[in-house]
Order: structure tokens, then C-alpha cells, then sequence
């Protein structure tokens, strides 16, 4: 039996960013949903079961950190990826309930999208 794919939340309010991103875990055979909305992204973290949100920290409506926060109290078996475009952006300690390390933090350009895949594969805990 075929194992489930991945379910990951892509979070960035960069539409090329996030369409381009989106169409490459998909090709990826992830199974992805995606939104340029914080609020958004918490509206379907509280209705969905997603494995990953890849989010990145500067948001309109909330910072990527605060959205992680709020979002792991609701669902704490989600993982998250934080990509961001700040290269000197160390996770804070405040994110380590959410397991978020500094091997969770991604910077743009993702030095390749397939290491990027492979990175959540891993932190998501799949093969």
C-alpha cells in the first residue's frame, strides 16, 4: 500500500513565491494547499489536517512567528518550515514548543527546492 502523501500548508504573501512554490511540491507529489493570508492560513489549520505549514516570517497580518504560535496551540502535531527572505533571521527559543529549530529555517532562494523537499519530508517525518 502506497503510503499518504504529505499534506503541507504553504503560507507566503509573495503570489510568485507561493505559486511557484506550490506548483514545485506538487510536482513533488506533496499534497499542498496554499494561501497569502495569516488569517487564512489559521482558518484552515483549525478545519484541515496538514503535516507541514511552510510559513514565512513576514506576513502582512501577523509575523510567520506568531502565526506558528497560535497555530501549534490549535493543532500541535502540525510541523512547520519557516522560509524567509531575512538572511540573518536565527529561530527564537519562543518557537521551540512548536519544535521549530534552526534546522526548520529555510532561506530564500531555497538554496534548491529539492533539498527544500527533502527538508520537510524529514521534519514532516515522512520517507
Amino acid at each position: 500500500m502506497v503510503p499518504a502523501p504529505i499534506r503541507v500548508l504553504v503560507v507566503d504573501d509573495d503570489i510568485a513565491v507561493l505559486r511557484s512554490l506550490t506548483a514545485f511540491l506538487e510536482d513533488e507529489n506533496f499534497d499542498v494547499l496554499s494561501t497569502n493570508s495569516a488569517k487564512e492560513a489559521l482558518n484552515i489549520l483549525a478545519i484541515e489536517t496538514i503535516d507541514l505549514a511552510v510559513v514565512d516570517v513576514r506576513l502582512r497580518e501577523m509575523d510567520g512567528e506568531e502565526l506558528i504560535l497560535r497555530a501549534h496551540a490549535g493543532r500541535p502535531t502540525t510541523k512547520y518550515v519557516v522560509y524567509t527572505g531575512s538572511l540573518n533571521y536565527q529561530a527564537p527559543a519562543s518557537l521551540a514548543i512548536a519544535g521549530v529549530t534552526q534546522a526548520n529555517v529555510v532561506y530564500k532562494p531555497a538554496r534548491s527546492l529539492s533539498a527544500m523537499a527533502d527538508d520537510i519530508r524529514r521534519i514532516a517525518g515522512g520517507t
